[in-house]
C-alpha cells in the first residue's frame, strides 16, 4: 500500500504539501503534523477526502477514497 500511497501523494497531494501552499503541513515535517497526528486516522481520512479548512476535497475527479486513505497513510508514515 505504500507504493499506492506514494503514487497518489505524488499526483495529488505534493502540489500543496511539498511547499506548504494554503497552509498545508509540509511532507515529513514532524512539528507541523504533530497536532494532526494526535487526531484519530479516521478524522484525517475524512478531512482529506471531503476537504477541511483551506484544503479542498481530494476524493473528486476520479480520485477514490481508497487512494486518499493511502496518501494519508503514506504521509503519516513519514512523520511517525
Amino acid at each position: 500500500m505504500v507504493d499506492a500511497g506514494a503514487k497518489s501523494y505524488q499526483s495529488n497531494c505534493k502540489v500543496c504539501h511539498a511547499n506548504g501552499s494554503l497552509n498545508a503541513p509540509k511532507y515529513a515535517d514532524k512539528v507541523a503534523w504533530s497536532m494532526r497526528i494526535s487526531e484519530d486516522k479516521e478524522t484525517l481520512y475524512m478531512h482529506s477526502a471531503q476537504g477541511f479548512n483551506k484544503m479542498p476535497a481530494q476524493a473528486v475527479n476520479g480520485v477514490t477514497k481508497v487512494q486518499v486513505k493511502a496518501s494519508v497513510d503514506y504521509i503519516l508514515e513519514a512523520v511517525s
